[in-house]
């Protein structure tokens, strides 16, 4: 064995008793290893030979280590994709140059489907009230055939789930229809609602008929706290609607959007909602821009709270390898044009209308969608030097966007500072389930405790 060296995308996360997660970013795989085996990696941060690593343990306190004990472990950790090499060039977060990933060959797993940009609330933090204010063309959305030939469409080439947003979808309630088309083919269908149409039992029933699982916006136990940013009454109307489902068996789930006025009871809203019958609570975090931008939560409100921002439902909080905008995920405006995901509703990115090309041709072929997915994610300053970049690749492109107003935008420090802290205490969480040896050394049974996917979903 020649020089070796540790990749420089891990990411070391402490345990107990001497015991570290480490995150290998490229996979999202985690290695859990003793003290020895931890700081061995360390070491391995310079390039090293045998000789050079048994040297430096010797020093560090290691003496009894043999080796070709060392030795094994060095091929173990080789193996595992913690170190490589140095005459082998690896993958490496930390000198990206240039980061375009491959275009799809393949349907969006997810399409989010927009039936109106009309809404009988005017949420404060709303990101598509800027659209229904700049937008002209509220006049012309897609008829009930249109967008029931399209679900078609959809159907026909493979999308996995549909979610369907807007506005307030339940404005445009004849398309109840489509949608449970789409459920009876198989799709995971979400509808994201605000509640304020479902009045009563009969409403309840057609609505949990049509979809697969309804997610119904709950800003806080407290009425005065969720109608200020929402409407006033509109507390009052959501509990409704929510009681309304759980009598009738709906399958549905409370949303809580974490503001500074949300967050310091985000755990009694959390038990309230379960108490209204939700399949659970799920969070997500108000992104400051032009809108309510003294209403976002600070990096300490927010580690101050994780204990309740944690809930049952950790991957509310959201964790993925890659923004999947324009490759896995695509959103659909109510007047058809396809665009690259819900928050990236940017005409230099869009496609024509389905009302003049198909579904796949719009997908596959356009030119605003095959702009996006040109885009060069290392471009992201600060993101390409990171060695979180692998698991995130600068984050969510359309926070990027509505943060700074170009695609290519930091998502900022707070966004930032929260991905990391989730990986890691995901992280943490995995490793803890893994087999645990109370040895200390670096023999060969010792030296990896265990191995999982753990990070990546």
């Amino acid at each position: 064995m020649d020089v070796f060296i540790a990749n420089d995308n891990l990411v070391m996360v402490p345990i107990n008793d001497g015991v570290t997660a480490i995150i290998m970013c490229r996979t999202g795989k985690i290695v859990v290893a003793n003290k020895a085996t931890t700081n061995l990696i360390s070491f391995c941060a310079v390039p090293q030979t045998l000789e050079t690593l048994y040297r430096d343990l010797k020093s560090f306190g290691y003496a009894e280590l043999k080796e070709e004990e060392i030795e094994q472990c060095v091929k173990s950790l080789i193996a595992e994709g913690t170190m490589h090499l140095d005459s082998v060039e690896p993958f490496n977060s930390c000198r990206y140059q240039t980061c375009i990933l491959p275009f799809p060959e393949a349907a969006p797993k997810t399409m989010y489907l927009h039936p109106t940009h009309n809404c009988n609330l005017l949420c404060s933090y709303c990101y598509n009230k800027v659209v229904r204010k700049s937008d002209p063309c509220i006049e012309h959305e897609l008829s009930f055939d249109e967008w029931n030939s399209i679900v078609e469409q959809i159907i026909d080439i493979g999308v996995e789930s549909i979610i369907i947003t807007g506005g307030e979808p339940l404005i445009r309630s004849e398309l109840l229809y489509t949608w449970k088309k789409a459920k009876l083919a198989g799709l995971s269908v979400t509808l994201g609602t605000n509640g304020v149409l479902i009045v009563d039992k009969f409403m309840a029933a057609k609505v949990s008929d049509s979809v697969s699982l309804i997610n119904l916006s709950i800003d806080s136990y407290d009425s005065s706290v969720h109608d200020i940013d929402r409407d006033k009454g509109s507390h009052k109307q959501v509990v409704k609607a929510a009681k309304l489902l759980t009598e009738v068996g709906a399958q549905w789930q409370g949303q809580t959007v974490v503001s500074k006025r949300t967050i310091e009871g985000l755990g009694k809203t959390a038990a309230f909602v379960k108490s209204l019958g939700a399949l659970r609570h799920t969070v997500s975090f108000l992104i400051s821009s032009d809108r309510e931008p003294d209403n976002e939560v600070t990096g300490l409100e927010t580690e101050s709270c994780s204990s309740q921002i944690n809930t049952d439902d950790a991957s509310s909080l959201g964790l993925f390898r890659g923004c999947g905008a324009g490759r896995t995920v695509a959103s659909i405006d109510p007047y058809g044009r396809v665009y690259p995901c819900h928050l990236l509703h940017v005409p230099e990115f869009a496609s024509s209308s389905l009302r003049s090309v198909s579904l796949s041709r719009a997908w596959f072929e356009s030119e605003g969608l095959n702009r996006y997915r040109s885009f060069d994610y290392a471009s992201v300053i600060p993101c390409g030097r990171c060695s979180f970049f692998e698991m995130c690749l600068g984050g969510c492109r359309g926070i990027g966007f509505m943060r700074t107003g170009t695609v290519d935008g930091f998502v900022g420090d707070l966004y930032c500072r929260r991905r990391k802290r989730y990986i890691t205490h995901l992280a943490s969480f995995k490793a803890r389930s893994m087999p645990i040896s109370d040895q200390d050394k670096c023999g060969d049974e010792s030296i990896l405790y265990g191995t999982g996917e753990g990070c990546t979903s």
